[in-house]
């Protein structure tokens, strides 16, 4: 199942130079957003942008994990879209590119399969 699901993954990466419907800008503004709202300044609009990165990133999360990256059992979503918020905020060059790329080297990167 992990072989199919990496194969799918692979396939709809993009192989063009566009971004996708949603880029590293996104992931930026939504996780300014979700620090905000801890710092107890959020918006209406910062709860539904925390909610967009939330759902984004667990969904690549869900999709992925195990075949992409291994993240702890003990993992928590908060957890997952700091790591990946501190990776976007430390390579804004990177913000034109596609969040599901981004997503997915934060998390590589942060929780790397053991061979």
């Amino acid at each position: 199942m992990k072989k199919i699901l990496l194969l799918a993954w692979v396939l709809a990466w993009p192989s063009s130079a566009t971004a996708g419907f949603v880029t590293g800008f996104n992931l930026s503004k939504w996780g300014d957003a979700q620090d905000r709202i801890i710092g107890g300044r959020g918006t209406a609009v910062d709860y539904q942008d925390a909610a967009n990165l939330y759902g984004y990133v667990t969904g690549v999360h869900d999709a992925l994990d195990g075949v992409a990256f291994c993240s702890p059992g003990t993992a928590r979503a908060g957890q997952l879209m700091a790591v990946v918020h501190n990776y976007v905020k430390q390579h804004p060059e990177r913000w034109d590119e596609g969040a599901n790329y981004l997503v997915v080297t934060a998390l590589k990167e942060a929780f790397p399969c053991k061979k």
